[in-house]
């Protein structure tokens, strides 16, 4: 008789104990099932919404260092150097950037073109003091001619064009606006738009007055306006925040807008002086500081690694933020999952090696003798420790399969009581970033699903049947131990 046929009948004739080690494999094995399939689905939800959290890259000033460094260093300077032009280019020349951009920022008045109001909390708006006309605009430099917040989709084409090479490397004269700034002042494309710079000081009697002011006019050469937000979202308090950011937005080549930021920062200087006496910055270095170039990758899976290759790189004070960092501050409840998941995931499986192991060691002592008249009769104790393996295992595989369908219903049961969404809507909102996705943590709790996969089915019975083989290195030890002469005596 072979040792698999014996295997068998040794199965089916002692049904009792055979019971016993279904039933113990099955209840653990519902919890290892369990919590493998909730660290399976915590897994798959981090990379899809990894993947749709984008590939963006961005280069800032890192403020929980500086304030680190404030507390320690009483005497900390803010003169600190940025990257220049050139870094920033050498940085977007790698492999993995597909395109990059950076803006110089610059403040425009005017005392007849009008800001577009908004009622949006998000939406920051200069309050005029009482009697005063006077709008403000933020000019906004661009390096890709293409846009990057049209290319991100962040916001769209609606009216003539985008900027062309030429007049991103030369400097032109010419601006995108949005389409409710155009409404509100009665433009259209091809117009002519007159802003100011003006440099405000303080008078005798203590009043603010101009004391420089210049010109700057423009073409208007395209229109724009803000992505709609997605039906799902319109009542979402998180993707609306920042809804009409752009509404009084003007984007301009970068020399145009570093000269009108260059020609206020230098007026400044000249009416304040006292605030600049340890200024060690350049006009150029200063105006960079505050730049923070955008690098679009190839793939969101070359966000770490070129995180890794920049980082060291930057100057003191500077990190690489990028488009899947919000993915810490959104997924609350399915990290705690995921954690509570893996401890409950090496307790099991822990535990389960040393039930099994005691529970098989005290069946074998009752057949003691039968294992010792195959011994006896010059059966190798290898094949007799192969024959008790394949027992073990043919229970272990149908108690495996039960609890791999009922294991998948506790751990739905358990993460639908578990993850519910916070009833802040400010909650898991992550700190602003225009580049960063609108995905929030109802995003994520929706994309979290336990189900059965194939990939699931067959580590699941790899991780089951490991450790049934591994619950069997007690018992191989108490059967190479036995001596059939005392035995048979």
């Amino acid at each position: 008789m072979n040792h698999f046929k014996r295997a068998w009948l040794s199965v089916i004739r002692r049904k009792g104990k055979s019971l016993i080690l279904l039933v113990l494999i099955f209840v653990l094995g519902n919890v290892i099932a369990g919590a493998f399939s909730i660290q399976q689905a915590s897994k798959n939800v981090e990379k899809t919404i990894k993947y749709q959290l984008g590939s963006i890259a961005t280069i800032a000033l890192d403020n929980d260092a500086i304030m680190k460094e404030m507390e320690t260093n009483p005497d900390f300077d803010f003169s600190i150097k940025g990257l220049s032009v050139k870094d920033i280019e050498t940085i977007g020349a790698t492999d993995s950037v597909k395109y990059y951009d950076y803006s110089i920022m610059a403040t425009l008045q005017s005392d007849t073109i009008k800001n577009v109001e908004s009622n949006n909390p998000g939406v920051l708006r200069q309050s005029p003091t009482e009697g005063q006309q006077r709008s403000m605009f933020e000019l906004r430099g661009i390096n890709n001619p293409n846009v990057t917040l049209i290319t991100e989709g962040k916001i769209s084409l609606t009216n003539g064009r985008v900027f062309n090479a030429d007049e991103v490397k030369a400097g032109k004269l010419v601006v995108m606006a949005s389409e409710p700034f155009m409404k509100e002042n009665n433009l259209s494309v091809g117009d002519m738009l007159t802003l100011s710079n003006i440099i405000t000081g303080s008078s005798e009697n203590g009043e603010m007055t101009d004391v420089e002011k210049r010109d700057v006019t423009f073409e208007i050469i395209g229109t724009f306006t803000s992505e709609t937000i997605k039906e799902k979202k319109e009542n979402d308090i998180n993707a609306q925040f920042f809804q009409g950011q752009y509404d009084n937005l003007l984007l301009t080549p970068n020399k145009v807008a570093y000269e009108e930021a260059a020609y206020a920062l230098e007026g400044f200087q000249k009416q304040y002086p006292e605030m600049f006496e340890n200024q060690t910055l350049t006009t150029e270095e200063f105006i960079m500081q505050y730049v923070s170039p955008v690098f679009a990758l190839n793939d969101p899976k070359d966000v770490e690694s070129f995180r890794a290759a920049v980082d060291p790189t930057l100057p003191k004070f500077y990190k690489v933020n990028t488009s899947s960092d919000a993915y810490d501050s959104i997924a609350g409840p399915v990290k705690a999952m995921d954690s509570m998941a893996q401890i409950t995931l090496i307790v099991a499986v822990s535990a389960t090696i040393l039930i099994l192991s005691l529970v098989i060691v005290l069946f074998l002592r009752d057949r003691k003798h039968e294992l010792g008249v195959y011994l006896s009769l010059g059966d190798r104790r290898g094949r007799v420790v192969g024959q008790i393996v394949m027992e073990v295992m043919m229970v272990a595989f149908v108690g495996l399969t039960l609890s791999l369908v009922t294991g998948n219903y506790l751990a739905k049961g358990l993460s639908s009581n578990l993850m519910k969404p916070s009833d802040d809507p400010m909650f898991g909102m992550p700190m602003y970033n225009e580049f960063a996705s609108d995905l929030n943590e109802g995003d994520v709790l929706e994309a979290y699903k336990v189900e059965l996969t194939p990939e699931y089915v067959g580590l699941f019975y790899l991780i089951g049947l490991s450790v049934t083989a591994a619950s069997t290195i007690v018992p191989t030890v108490y059967i190479t131990r036995l001596n059939p002469k005392k035995i048979m005596m």
